[in-house]
């Protein structure tokens, strides 16, 4: 409901009033001028956390680290505050992490289908990085049977979300 204080040019204050109130917190007669001036003056400040621990840097190597770093953080935003509360933008947080989660956990899949393949026609990787002992045609054919198989995943995928 609408505040029903009225300004001095005649118009209504087009905040919402209170719950069992007439009035916007601003105008609402039962809370005093200090009241209304303290909450002001905090408007938009939030408890800030501070860490005790220094966190120890991770080896981002793979998929898995990765996913490892993501988990701890998501985690530790979690329990930051005492009470155990989380705000809209600590919430918001945790919800970009968890898309970078799924993301990571893709990334994982492919990087075990790859080594699989890898495996399946004897593609071997040598010190340098360079691929040794494969017969040219048979790793094109399986190369395109791999990429088939990620395009039907994510169309099934994508399918079911639907």
């Amino acid at each position: 409901m609408q505040c029903s204080y009225v300004k001095e040019d005649g118009s209504r204050c087009n905040a919402y009033s209170m719950e069992a109130s007439d009035c916007c917190y601003l105008h609402n007669p039962n809370i005093t001028p200090e009241e209304k001036r303290l909450a002001q003056s905090r408007g938009g400040q939030t408890a800030h956390v501070r860490f005790v621990s220094r966190l120890e840097p991770l080896e981002l190597a793979d998929g898995h680290s990765v996913m490892h770093l993501l988990a701890d953080t998501i985690n530790r935003v979690r329990m930051a505050t005492p009470e155990g509360d989380i705000d809209t933008r600590t919430a918001s947080v945790i919800a970009v992490l968890a898309g970078k989660m799924l993301e990571a956990q893709k990334v994982i899949n492919l990087e075990v289908q790859l080594r699989e393949l890898e495996s399946e026609i004897g593609v071997r990787k040598s010190r340098d990085g360079k691929l040794s002992s494969f017969n040219e045609a048979e790793l094109d054919e399986e190369i395109k049977k791999f990429l088939a198989s990620v395009d039907e995943e994510t169309e099934t995928r994508i399918g079911q979300r639907t």
